[in-house]
């Protein structure tokens, strides 16, 4: 069995379930660095119209985690693990009306 490239730590695991008894199903989307760099943006599933070039790379607590194609090339080889951390992330991503952000380590 293929690794997965992206993975969670338990402290984000359970932090997502909380997200997602508050919001229903949610997915989590890397993006090229426009506001906060490559930090992960969780939405609402449906709130975030994925584009042709935005690949599912994985899951991580059951929800679809989404990167650019560019992006995916330069990190093919690169396994992530998000976490999550108190602070403000300053992006619109659910977590940061709790004053909390995930991170990529």
């Amino acid at each position: 069995m293929e690794e997965q490239m992206i993975v969670a730590t338990s402290k984000a695991l359970e932090y997502i379930q909380y997200l997602k008894t508050k919001y229903g199903q949610i997915i989590f989307h890397q993006s090229m660095g426009c506001c906060n760099g490559t930090a992960p943006i969780c939405l609402q599933e449906g709130d975030l119209i994925l584009g042709e070039d935005d690949i599912q790379i994985g899951t991580i607590g059951g929800c679809p985690y989404y990167m650019d194609k560019r992006q995916l090339d330069y990190l093919q080889h690169t396994k992530m693990i998000v976490d999550i951390v108190k602070g403000k992330s300053g992006v619109f991503s659910l977590e940061a009306t709790d004053e909390m952000m995930f991170i990529i380590k």
